[in-house]
């Protein structure tokens, strides 16, 4: 640990105070836990499509990454994106810091628990509303038992939420990695025996799901209940609703849910939105194509920016997270902000630069050939694109949601609804010209409107906090090297060339 006379080994948080050096010390070293396991379970998930899709037609391919995935990104992101962010707001200071560490556990319990009945709703209604929409679809057979069974799996993913909360404000990122780990590990293993062995297709996808669920269950609750007493934790009923609470859950967390819950589902049309419009747009054997650049273009974003992103979000939140904010964190912040920034940045320019003219090669390799005479390949490379887009919004996004007030979240929340509006009616344009192309050309437009937005908030917020020349934060800081972009340009039109 450090002291007052060593450096922290994070040189960035040098400026922090020694109250909350250990703190973000955790969060920092939770960031590196996460990326391993992003990193682990994407390899394996990858591993395990590359080798499921050489078998499996792209259809129903197409049903399971694009459908099923839909429902159950539909049913878990509006159950649990409010309550997560919510109870983290809410064990981040301000206010909460005259709580004593009893009362913080009861009032995030509490909120936690509400998660459950709210997920039955959501899924019931989820459900119900997919299976009426796939009326075509439901002629397939086993497509409602498959449908089904994603649903059971989310509901059981979203029993374990509240232990999942509570971890999360603990800062134990270890256990999360341990048990997802595993998780996602058996999940594979389980869809590669009943797809490829089993033929039971999209039933084996359903039954795979809801064996992760389960996992998920067993390993969070198990970890608290083993674990008693800690000092944080002391029995059982800890782990409960407080029922003799009152109020049962402070009125300023439900506020902070209200929002985080209307982001949630705004964000869900961004995130997803691709999904929708394919749903109505193409045919199964083009959302299957769509599933497999998705599969391939994602893998970055997924094991790398998604962790950044959500430790990023805990930091800030964290360091800005008083009312009174002291001229140190906030250089420690924007150092934070501007490394990462331009680190994603980089990488974006990366994929630009390379993924492009090798994007038809690299299909060839990984599935023999399977998609040579279609426009796979070129979808993958303006895929490539809009992962330089995908890169920068997730950071700087995470700022504006960390720091931003009550009333600032409200006035974003509408404007994502306007981003809605501009994806959708933009996608659905280029679609019919463009095909698959033009939802990701959409894409982009969604997500540069989006870090516009964030940019300007970050240079408005250091200006009007900072006393320094913090307020001075632009965009031509976050570049990097002129002669490293010279040498990325160059790259591009030598494969260009040669491919």
């Amino acid at each position: 640990k450090s002291t007052p006379n060593t450096p922290p080994p994070f040189h960035f948080i040098s400026f922090l105070h020694l109250e909350k050096m250990e703190e973000a010390e955790k969060v920092l070293s939770g960031m590196l836990y996460l990326i391993g396991l992003q990193v682990a379970t994407r390899i394996i998930t990858f591993v395990m499509n590359t080798l499921i899709i050489i078998d499996l037609s792209p259809s129903l391919f197409g049903i399971y990454s694009i459908q099923y995935q839909l429902v159950m990104a539909t049913i878990l992101f509006v159950t649990r994106e409010g309550f997560r962010r919510a109870c983290q707001r809410s064990s981040s200071g301000g206010e909460e810091s005259k709580k004593n560490e009893k009362q913080k556990l009861e009032e995030i319990v509490n909120m936690a628990w509400l998660s459950i009945p709210f997920g039955v709703a959501v899924t019931i209604i989820s459900t119900w509303f997919f299976h009426w929409m796939a009326a075509e679809e439901i002629k397939i057979p086993s497509y409602s038992s498959g449908l089904y069974l994603f649903s059971i799996g989310a509901f059981v993913e979203i029993i374990s939420e509240p232990m999942y909360i509570l971890a999360q404000n603990l800062l134990l990122y270890q256990v999360r990695v341990k048990i997802e780990g595993l998780a996602v590990f058996m999940r594979c293993v389980i869809t590669y025996i009943l797809i490829v062995h089993f033929k039971l297709e999209l039933i084996g996808f359903g039954i795979a799901q809801v064996m992760y669920g389960i996992i998920l269950v067993f390993g969070y609750y198990g970890y608290f209940i083993r674990n008693i007493p800690t000092p944080t934790i002391k029995s059982v009923s800890d782990l409960l609703p407080a029922l003799h609470r009152k109020p049962y859950v402070d009125r300023k967390l439900i506020n902070l849910w209200t929002i985080y819950e209307w982001q949630s589902v705004e964000k869900l049309v961004l995130t997803e939105g691709e999904k929708w419009v394919l749903w109505y747009s193409h045919n199964l054997v083009n959302q299957g194509i769509f599933s497999v650049v998705n599969n391939l273009g994602s893998l970055v974003v997924r094991f790398l920016f998604q962790p950044i992103e959500e430790i990023c979000f805990s930091l800030f939140s964290k360091l800005l997270s008083n009312r009174t904010r002291k001229e140190e964190d906030l250089k420690t912040t924007a150092n934070i902000l501007r490394t990462l920034t331009k680190f994603m940045i980089l990488i974006g320019s990366i994929f630009i630069a390379f993924g492009p003219n090798y994007s038809q090669l690299l299909l060839d390799l990984l599935y023999n050939r399977k998609f040579t005479s279609t426009n796979a390949g070129l979808v993958l490379a303006w895929y490539c694109v809009y992962v330089s887009f995908i890169a920068v919004n997730g950071i700087t996004e995470a700022f504006v949601h960390a720091v931003a007030s009550p009333s600032e979240l409200k006035n974003y929340n509408y404007l994502l609804i306007t981003f809605s509006v501009v994806y959708m009616i933009s996608a659905s344009l280029l679609i019919q010209w463009i095909e698959t192309i033009g939802l990701i050309l959409a894409n982009c437009l969604n997500m540069a409107l989006r870090v516009a937005f964030s940019f300007w908030y970050i240079r408005s917020f250091f200006k009007e906090h900072a006393q320094s020349e913090l307020h001075q934060f632009s965009v031509a800081s976050l570049m990097p090297n002129k002669y490293v972009m010279a040498c990325l340009v160059g790259s591009f039109s030598i494969t260009y060339r040669l491919s």
